[in-house]
């Protein structure tokens, strides 16, 4: 019943938005809102067989966050969509879709993953839509911005509430103190951390836009993102974010001394509170916990099943057999083992590709000037936090991360190719080049008048 009511209210909210802001704006709310949110699987098609799940729902079904590509195919049209899909990104759940049903092993679970890669190259192609409509000016500095600002600032009022004892909190042990580590509206503190993380990629070339509101918007948003982050106690979100700043602030700003030590300063303001625990949790769990024992346990399913893998979403189901720690829902805290586990060595290779490429490309970009300079220099400055994160947790690659990933890195790929008549268009980022003013209605009367005569 709460399915079908959520399903409803979203559509309703998608299409109302759309009447009145356009299909990009709506498919933004619908995608970044739900996304934010603690995924609901608003339609079951087959139950599950097992709880044990690693990059989607352990039953085969429709999430609100899928709702939403789906309502994005339809409104962006699905052809911008479609023309920027990554091509491997594609190719992988029908390979990994013919490998199983060769083999007869699709049970539910294995569905729902393939389900998940699915929805995983639709979000990098909507990303890559979005980027295009920014590039043109369809798409303002400030309706982006502004989006990103309120899905930032419901999370934190939770956290706020969380805080004062409103709602309830994660708890992680330091030596002999509990402390509460604060999650929003995400499923887990360090979630919260990875969901503003990509917040701040998509955000901190907004810093330099030709619109004063939004760069305004934007500072105080990086604000309220670091504390945050501060107070998941997140060792490698924080870690990842202060690279992201610091390097930002090196290569990325532009101004004068001052300004350019505006966002470093509110940063370390920011995480002030918090450091010592952070610096505690270093010195009473510096292995990061059963991480060394859960790695031990892939190693040895890669050995066995290394060319296919185990099936996408099956890693701990076949694990749990002889691991007691993968059978009370713990997969290996390292991303990209833990996806090389699941799709074998051909599969993640093409996983793998297209985000390595997204480097490779940023690399390239940094000469380019204009938006593109900014944006290959956020994803260099974010490859070596996310790769830190994808090699200590499982979190990046979830069933309520991984397509918001895919998102923000299709969005970051095609925001690098822009090159001419796309950055003279851009709002800001243009080195003193502005789109033209649009003529009143009036101004267009009179020059038809003048045609006339």
């Amino acid at each position: 019943m709460f399915g079908t009511i959520l399903t409803i209210a979203l559509i309703f909210a998608f299409f109302l938005t759309w009447a009145f802001y356009g299909g990009v704006v709506a498919s933004l709310w619908a995608f970044l809102g739900t996304i934010s949110i603690v995924g609901t699987q608003v339609v079951v098609i087959t139950s599950a067989v097992t709880p044990l799940r690693t990059i989607a729902s352990s039953s085969v079904g429709l999430t609100t966050y899928q709702l939403a590509l789906i309502l994005a195919i339809l409104a962006v049209p699905g052809w911008r969509v479609l023309r920027n899909l990554n091509p491997l990104l594609a190719v992988l759940p029908l390979l990994m879709l013919t490998v199983n049903a060769l083999e007869n092993h699709l049970a539910p679970q294995i569905v729902s993953g393939i389900l998940q890669l699915s929805f995983i190259a639709v979000a990098w192609g909507f990303g890559a839509s979005v980027a295009e409509q920014v590039r043109v000016g369809r798409l303002s500095d400030r309706t982006l911005v502004l989006i990103l600002v309120i899905m930032t600032t419901a999370q934190a009022t939770a956290v706020a509430l969380q805080a004062i004892g409103v709602l309830d909190s994660d708890s992680s042990a330091v030596g002999s103190e509990s402390v509460s580590r604060l999650s929003g509206l995400m499923s887990h503190s360090g979630q919260l951390g990875k969901l503003l993380l990509l917040f701040l990629i998509i955000l901190l070339p907004f810093t330099r836009s030709g619109d004063r509101i939004a760069r305004r918007l934007t500072l105080g948003t990086i604000f309220v993102i670091t504390a945050m982050t501060a107070a998941t106690y997140s060792r490698a979100n924080m870690l990842a974010l202060g690279v992201i700043l610091g390097i930002w602030f090196v290569a990325g700003g532009r101004g004068s001394l001052i300004k350019r030590l505006a966002i470093p300063t509110i940063a370390f303001l920011a995480v002030l509170p918090a450091l010592g625990t952070l610096l505690l949790r270093q010195e009473f769990d510096e292995d990061g916990g059963s991480r060394p024992v859960l790695m031990v346990s892939a190693m040895r399913q890669i050995s066995e099943t290394f060319l296919w893998g185990t099936g996408p979403n099956n890693y701990l189901t076949v694990v749990s057999q002889f691991d007691p720690l993968a059978a009370g829902g713990l997969p290996v805290h390292n991303s990209a083992i833990l996806l090389l586990a699941e799709l074998g060595l051909v599969g993640f290779v093409l996983l793998a590709l297209p985000f390595l490429a997204l480097v490779v490309r940023a690399a390239g970009g940094v000469p380019k000037g204009g938006p593109a300079r900014s944006t290959s220099i956020v994803v260099l400055a974010a490859a070596p936090g996310v790769g830190l994160i994808i090699a200590t947790g499982h979190g990046m690659t979830a069933a309520d991360m991984f397509p918001l990933f895919a998102f923000v890195c299709g969005y970051a790929w095609r925001s690098i190719g822009a090159t001419g008549i796309d950055q003279a268009k851009s709002d800001g980022f243009n080195e003193g080049l502005r789109e033209p003013r649009r003529p009143s209605s009036s101004e267009r009367r009179a020059r038809s008048a003048r045609f006339a005569n």
